[in-house]
């Protein structure tokens, strides 16, 4: 990112400053129990409030385990929340991991397999949905958190950012937490000023548990052109935060070796 003026610290924003590159500007809108086997005390894990939560937070946790570790918690956990608790497990999983874990059902549990199958079914379709709604709540988040640096609403950007998020910019010293980055915020945001970046071609992938997400975005400034932004984002409940976001601009590969050179001149 660049300086808004010769002796601070490069920042975000769409806009020019003397002596610096990316400055300031006006912003327009725009366990297991010893015998091997998991302890009945894992099936505690994911107990939350929310049936939905519960079964995307223990299947993240059954994704690191074997078939044959995971598949008597899905049974157990069958036992209490039926076999339509147990799909929904089930078809947060991998495939390959799903597949081998109703083969290790079926030798233990046959009578049950075609159960599981026809929930199994029903909680595709379920989970299909809720995965998009959680996607497009994130991306709304961060659509959001754009557009508020955008008119200079200091109060709805930072707010939009969980208490220990970093944010990195384009120089290799800025590494700030948000208490630091709230400071350089408050240097330059006020009312219809902060910096514009319009974000296109984002790439958003949730984990297991629905309550991380990961994304890499193209940027448009109107004066430093393209940029590229990375972020990952956590959720709290239903509201989803900024934890990391990184900003860098994009070098095309035949004139990196100039760009190099210019930058180890700088640090001479």
């Amino acid at each position: 990112m660049a300086n808004p003026s010769a002796d601070s610290p490069a920042g975000p924003t769409a806009g020019t400053t003397a002596g610096g590159t990316l400055g300031p500007t006006a912003g327009a809108a725009g366990g297991a129990d010893g015998t091997g086997t998991p302890a009945a005390a894992a099936l505690d894990v994911p107990a939350v409030s929310e049936p939905d939560a519960a079964a995307r937070q223990l299947a993240e946790m059954i994704g690191l385990l074997s078939e044959s570790e995971g598949a008597p918690l899905i049974a157990a956990y069958a036992e209490s929340n039926g076999v339509d608790g147990a799909a929904e497990i089930l078809v947060r999983l991998k495939p390959e991991l799903r597949s081998k874990l109703i083969r290790e059902l079926q030798q233990s549990n046959p009578d049950e397999v075609a159960e599981y199958m026809e929930a199994l079914a029903k909680a595709a379709a379920a989970a299909m949905l809720t995965n998009g709604q959680l996607r497009e709540d994130a991306g709304k988040v961060v659509d959001d958190w754009h557009a508020a640096a955008a008119r200079g609403d200091r109060d709805g950007y930072l707010g939009r950012m969980a208490p220990d998020a970093r944010f990195l910019g384009t120089d290799a010293l800025e590494r700030w937490d948000l208490e630091q980055f709230t400071d350089y915020v408050n240097k330059y945001f006020a009312p219809g000023r902060g910096w514009a970046f319009l974000p296109d071609e984002r790439v958003l992938q949730l984990s297991a548990s629905g309550t991380v997400a990961w994304f890499d975005e193209l940027l448009a400034s109107e004066s430093y052109g393209e940029l590229r932004g990375t972020g990952v984002l956590v959720r709290a409940g239903d509201v989803w935060k900024v934890a990391q976001y990184s900003m860098t601009f994009t070098v095309p590969n035949d004139v990196a070796e100039n760009v190099v050179d210019a930058v180890s001149r700088s640090e001479q």
